[in-house]
């Protein structure tokens, strides 16, 4: 009773404070209390939210804030726990992230992180999120197909495909892809001095493992093993990978860009319909990716390329930071900066640690200018809410020296 009455006097005193400051507010903001408590009294908000829905989108405004993956990893728990969410589809390499899956049982948390997710999410909070989905039976799978990850150890090879000469065979591509082609891909594409014969080298390359990925798929279509399915996918998602990088006159893709943004929303409705049919589901990305619709800065997004049944049955939640400092690889943090007219400043003197505001709710006379986030006055067509924290810190990286050490 102590705890429900508290958990109203904030919320109270929040309404009271938000307009004696003249905030840009239309309705109820729901309090934020905490990002790590396991007492999910001031997360009930998402029960209205998510009412015959069955996907739930969480962004983030920049990749590198800690309190970002707490804040989502809280969620994931408030959703497995009260609502039966068991799948949960990362910005990660559709490739990369099965595997994982494969090896849930057999990988410590760590090992886990690194094998699924690109670097910008090798945390502490991120490892321990790792361990809570193992040990809860949570699948995890991945929708790009942008290879950020760690490689499996080649004896795990035989674990995840059950017959020797298929292990040593994706082994062995597995480690010609992650060791010569994409680094030859990042060198020639960086390289002021690159030369034809270089580019053709790169495409030959290209080329033989195309060919002999497709033969080893074509092999392992005639056995029968578990996440056969699941393999097939992974495998073909790579190939395709390989297929459309190296068309990419660049030494990088646009990270917003139309193939990226359409690639992960067929993965991501292929992963719901085929793989994993009929679970509840958690989407696990960058803003810009999954907000509903695209705009001068969200060029595209998933949401602009799923079918509409998919997003009927979306909610769509962003992330942005109100102060703090955030974190790229690991270099020192840096200082979050507002604009003046920024909506997170506005939000700048509430009490608790942070705040959701539906979209609907928010007036957007000055944008959002957090880095990497919304500098538009469309808000309401891209999130169907925002959860706005303060004092946010850097996130500090794992240095995988000690790799049973989450810490």
């Amino acid at each position: 009773m102590k705890k429900f009455s508290l958990y109203f006097g904030v919320v109270f005193f929040l309404l009271i404070n938000f307009l004696s400051f003249g905030y840009c507010q239309r309705g109820p903001i729901n309090p934020i209390l905490s990002i790590e408590s396991n007492d999910f009294a001031d997360l009930v908000f998402i029960d209205s939210l998510i009412a015959n829905k069955s996907i739930v989108f969480l962004g983030e405004s920049k990749h590198g804030v800690e309190d970002f993956n707490k804040m989502k990893f809280r969620i994931i728990r408030y959703l497995h726990e009260k609502h039966d969410f068991n799948l949960v589809v990362f910005e990660g390499s559709v490739h990369e992230v099965a595997l994982t899956n494969i090896l849930r049982d057999t990988l410590n948390s760590l090992e886990m992180l690194t094998q699924a997710l690109m670097g910008y999410w090798r945390t502490e909070s991120n490892c321990n999120m790792m361990k809570y989905l193992s040990e809860n039976q949570i699948d995890i799978a991945g929708m790009d197909l942008v290879s950020h990850a760690l490689p499996p150890k080649k004896e795990f090879y035989k674990i995840i495909y059950k017959d020797d000469i298929l292990a040593d065979k994706f082994f062995a591509l597995d480690s010609l892809y992650n060791f010569k082609y994409r680094f030859e891909r990042v060198n020639f594409y960086h390289n002021n001095r690159k030369t034809s014969i270089m580019g053709e080298n790169l495409d030959s390359l290209a080329k033989h493992l195309i060919h002999n990925y497709e033969e080893a798929v074509n092999e392992l279509k005639q056995i029968q093993i578990p996440n056969q399915k699941l393999l097939l996918w992974a495998n073909n998602s790579l190939i395709r990978q390989i297929k459309e990088m190296n068309k990419i006159n660049g030494g990088y893709f646009n990270l917003l860009s139309a193939w990226r943004d359409s690639s992960m929303a067929s993965n991501l409705m292929y992963a719901m319909s085929t793989i994993y049919p009929n679970q509840k589901t958690i989407v696990w990305a960058y803003d810009g990716h999954i907000s509903k619709n695209g705009n001068h800065q969200f060029l595209n997004s998933i949401g602009m390329y799923v079918d509409q049944t998919i997003k009927d049955q979306s909610v769509f939640i962003g992330l942005s930071a109100i102060d703090g400092t955030y974190s790229i690889g690991m270099n020192p943090p840096y200082p979050i900066k507002l604009k003046l007219k920024n909506i997170e400043r506005k939000y700048k003197k509430i009490i608790t640690k942070g705040v959701f505001v539906q979209a609907t709710n928010l007036n957007l006379p000055g944008g959002m200018s957090f880095v990497g986030s919304i500098q538009s006055e469309d808000l309401q067509e891209l999130f169907d809410g925002y959860i706005f924290l303060k004092d946010v810190r850097g996130s500090q990286l794992i240095k995988y020296n000690e790799p049973n050490n989450c810490k």
